[in-house]
Parts: structure tokens; sequence; C-alpha cells
């Protein structure tokens, strides 16, 4: 079944007992389309980045829910609607078992041929001795 994330933002001013029934309300949403949570996180008040419905601080909270079929336009839509968050987003859940083996890029060529293109040619190195030779004599000259 495939698993979603959602994490929205409800208004800083509100107290545990105010945010209490907004919750249940976003969980009555998931609900309702036919999804089960199976993770619910407050990440605490944070300071927004920018002014929200003239709101500075808010509340992030994040469940995750599975779902199978066709709900998350209306989920969407219930969110959106709803007065009482400021933002949400909903995002499809990866596993972290499920990964991607990382693809094989072709080494670069010279192109109209098949030889292998060559890096930068490496730069000529300094000696240490003919850098302090270099600093002694910048050192020694009369500095106006």
């Amino acid at each position: 079944m495939p698993r979603y994330e959602l994490v929205y933002i409800a208004p800083g001013h509100l107290t545990d007992a105010e945010l209490k029934p907004l919750q249940e309300k976003v969980k009555g949403y998931i609900t309702g389309i036919g999804g089960r949570i199976t993770f619910e996180e407050t990440l605490g008040r944070q300071r927004l980045a920018y002014p929200i419905k003239k709101v500075n601080h808010g509340v992030y909270i994040r469940n995750e829910f599975e779902h199978e079929g066709e709900g998350l336009k209306t989920l969407d839509q219930n969110l959106r609607l709803s007065g009482d968050l400021l933002r949400h987003l909903v995002t499809t859940k990866v596993l972290r078992t499920q990964k991607h083996p990382p693809r094989q890029r072709p080494a670069p060529t010279v192109p109209g041929t098949s030889v292998p293109a060559v890096g930068k040619p490496e730069e000529q190195k300094i000696k240490l001795e003919d850098l302090d030779q270099k600093l002694d004599e910048l050192l020694s000259k009369d500095i106006v």
C-alpha cells in the first residue's frame, strides 16, 4: 500500500488544548478518504521565514499515512479550504529500504573519437625552497 507524508503548519498562537481538535480534524480528513494513519509527530513551534496570514509563528505537525485509491485530491482540497491551517504539503513516502542502484555514467570522450578525454594537465608545482627564496626577496625590499 502506498505511503504518504503530510506536513502542515498550524498558527503558533494556538494552545495545546486548541491544537488537539485541529489535529483530530486533519486525521478525520485522512480517514475520510480511506487512509490509515501510521505515525503522527508534532515538530514544535518555530518562527516562520515570512508572515503567513499575518502570523509569525507556527506549529509544525507531521503525519504519515497509507492510502490506496483516488482520495489525495480530495484531501488536498479539504486541507486547502480549511481556514485553520497556514500551509500544508502531501508527499509520497519512499521507504529507505528501496534503494535505487547508482547510474553508471559513460566516460567522457573526445568529440569524433572513441578515445577517453583526459582531464586538465597538471599544473607545475613550485618547490618549497623556491617559494621561500621568493618570499625572502620580497621581504628584504624596502616597502614605502
